[in-house]
């Protein structure tokens, strides 16, 4: 069975019983490797954390230039 979506979800824990969750999800097209994909997301969440400051958004722009260039 061909796998045609990948979602990965990290679940922070800020304290004082609050939390947030990041999901991100990808729908594969024809040709495109699985794992690659996988492995990609996992750098963009990397890349994510809600106790980073300013610098996180250039991280992430940077994660997502080299997710594009591997499903390139």
């Amino acid at each position: 069975m061909p796998i045609k979506t990948i979602t990965i979800s990290r679940l922070y824990n800020l304290g004082s019983y609050e939390h947030v969750k990041y999901e991100i999800g990808l729908e594969l097209q024809k040709g495109d490797s699985p794992s690659k994909t996988l492995v990609a997301l996992e750098r963009i969440m990397e890349a994510l954390s809600p106790n980073k400051d300013k610098t996180q958004d250039y991280e992430v722009e940077r994660e997502e230039r080299r997710v594009n260039d591997m499903l390139a």
